[in-house]
């Protein structure tokens, strides 16, 4: 997910939620993560990936957003 974000966003600086998780012990790799790309001043774009097997498709979700991402 991660690298497929740095492609379409033309940045390195992506981080993305991981493997799903039930009761503490790690799942099966995601299907739907969210990532972010770090800016300037503290800003981030975010983006949702959806996982088909191999193939991640990518969409902008918004521009100049927190940082924060999800806890998982």
């Amino acid at each position: 997910a991660e690298r497929a974000v740095a492609a379409r966003a033309g940045s390195e600086r992506v981080e993305c939620t991981g493997r799903s998780r039930t009761w503490f012990q790690e799942g099966e790799p995601a299907e739907l993560m969210l990532c972010v790309v770090r800016r300037e001043q503290g800003a981030c774009d975010r983006y949702r990936v959806d996982r088909t097997g191999n193939r991640y498709d990518v969409t902008l979700l918004a521009r100049r957003a927190d940082c924060a991402l999800p806890a998982g």
